[in-house]
């Protein structure tokens, strides 16, 4: 009931990813010495799926919101999403993630961001999990020549929020912004890592 989806024009694929057509999952988000990815691709149940043919720009953002109630108290939340982009395209992706219950939960997203040639995408990502959760989340990109990536963090709240965000610069003059925004206070923790592997 939180959902709002207009029209969309031709060369836009925006669908739950569950039951999807989904070439490239699990491609960057290796399990291997990451047990909370392997964690995810084990019980993840929905999420979102975003493909992108060559030459589109969208004039909007797409907002993704997930709200967690206290249906998941003391439980696992996976969603997982999938993101490709054909050439020359522009994107604003927000990953929203807001607790309205107050109660423990862990939060373990995964999202997977394939940018085309010459791209341009900026991703948010806005953490407001309650002062009882650990959130404990992964993004994995992997940037075509010429491609710009540019990533927004925003560690607002949560008892424990950790976040790894994985760079492959797989072409020439691909290129990357990154930015993080951390706010914590008594015994909140956040834990924000980066890796970029220039290939």
């Amino acid at each position: 009931e939180n959902s709002r989806v207009p029209i969309l024009k031709e060369g836009i694929n925006l669908r739950p990813l569950a039951g999807a057509s989904a070439p490239g999952l699990g491609d960057l988000a290796s399990t291997e010495n990451a047990p909370l990815v392997a964690l995810n691709s084990v019980f993840w149940s929905d999420g979102m799926l975003l493909e992108l043919a060559d030459g589109v720009c969208l004039e909007q953002p797409v907002h993704l919101y997930f709200l967690t109630d206290k249906n998941a108290t003391g439980k696992l939340v996976t969603p997982r999403n999938l993101i490709r982009t054909g050439r020359g395209c522009q994107a604003t992706i927000i990953e929203h993630f807001e607790q309205v219950a107050k109660d423990e939960l862990l939060n373990a997203p995964v999202t997977e961001v394939f940018c085309g040639a010459d791209s341009k995408i900026v991703h948010l990502k806005i953490i407001e999990e309650s002062a009882a959760a650990l959130h404990l989340g992964s993004t994995h990109v992997q940037q075509a020549e010429g491609s710009n990536y540019s990533s927004v963090e925003f560690a607002m709240s949560g008892k424990l929020v950790r976040r790894e965000l994985h760079l492959d610069l797989a072409g020439k003059g691909a290129s990357c912004n990154l930015t993080a925004l951390s706010m914590a206070g008594g015994d909140q923790r956040r834990d924000m890592r980066t890796r970029v592997a220039h290939l």
